[in-house]
């Protein structure tokens, strides 16, 4: 039987596991961080519900550090560039809800098509133009004008 430290990451802890079922030994054995990787998420989506929580209550995620050189170079990475599309992301969506709160106080009304087209539009340099154009625009055509509305 296996015995966990306290604090011991899940990915860790899986690769481990898969270590010793192929009969390697914690020192002699190198998986390369993409195989890792790999097996702890094929390992993760096949855990039922109680093994999951199981490896989830090893470690308190508050205090936890992640050492793992897999953690490093992969998973921090990939955390940070999902972070920084989540902010861009949130800062396109405000941009295009600005275009319609102009629309909304200078009490011009918008279509569901052109409501949807604000919306879904995801390039800042247009929501900025339109943005620009809804101060003064006699309508929402006008200022959507070009844009196929």
């Amino acid at each position: 039987m296996l015995s966990w430290e306290r604090g011991a990451g899940v990915s860790a802890a899986i690769v481990a596991v898969l270590l010793a079922l192929e009969g390697r030994s914690k020192a002699t054995a190198e998986l390369e961080p993409d195989r890792a990787l790999a097996y702890t998420d094929l390992i993760w989506q096949h855990l039922g519900e109680a093994a999951r929580k199981v490896l989830e209550n090893m470690l308190d995620l508050r205090e936890y550090q992640p050492k793992s050189e897999l953690y490093h170079k992969y998973i921090r990475r990939w955390l940070e560039e999902g972070r920084s599309e989540g902010m861009a992301e949130g800062k396109v969506e405000g941009k295009a809800e600005d275009v319609l709160a102009v629309f909304e106080v200078r009490g011009l009304s918008v279509t569901d098509q052109q409501r949807e087209l604000i919306l879904s539009c995801r390039d800042p340099d247009r929501l900025d133009c339109w943005h620009r154009r809804a101060i003064s625009a006699r309508s929402v055509e006008e200022a959507l004008e070009g844009a196929g509305s």
